[in-house]
């Protein structure tokens, strides 16, 4: 599990750098670098699969979601993120350790794929789940 992680880590963070072309920045709000918003959208598209997990178990039990459960769901995601160099080290050498490791990479356009449907249905799911679990 933790080898996929990795590899979808690997491929957004490169997306990003490929198409945006941002490898360094000082890292100020919005100005990241592309590691960073690899593991950015990562983090996010699971903490909108646990929402929508958490969204449909609570609505089975009778209790609609409210603002406080989604603040708490949140909250170890974006802990996660801000100290992502404690438990993962520096980004821009795992990075590289990953690009070395994956540089044959067969069938990589099918996999983006797959990763860009994985991160676009995070949000669909926790949308869905919002609307119908009401």
């Amino acid at each position: 599990m933790k080898n996929l992680f990795q590899y979808v880590y690997f491929r957004i963070a490169k997306a990003y750098k490929d198409i945006f072309g941002i490898e360094d920045a000082p890292g100020y709000l919005l100005i990241q670098s592309c590691y960073s918003w690899g593991l950015l959208v990562l983090v996010t598209a699971l903490c909108s699969y646990t929402l929508a997990l958490e969204t449909v178990v609570l609505w089975y039990f009778g209790i609609r979601i409210k603002t406080m459960h989604i603040i708490i769901t949140l909250l170890p995601f974006g802990l996660f993120y801000f100290f992502a160099e404690l438990f993962i080290g520096d980004l821009k050498e795992k990075y590289k350790a990953l690009a070395k490791k994956h540089k044959g990479d067969r069938l990589s356009w099918l996999k983006g794929i797959a990763i860009l449907i994985f991160v676009v249905l995070s949000f669909v799911c926790f949308m869905v789940a919002l609307s119908q679990c009401k």
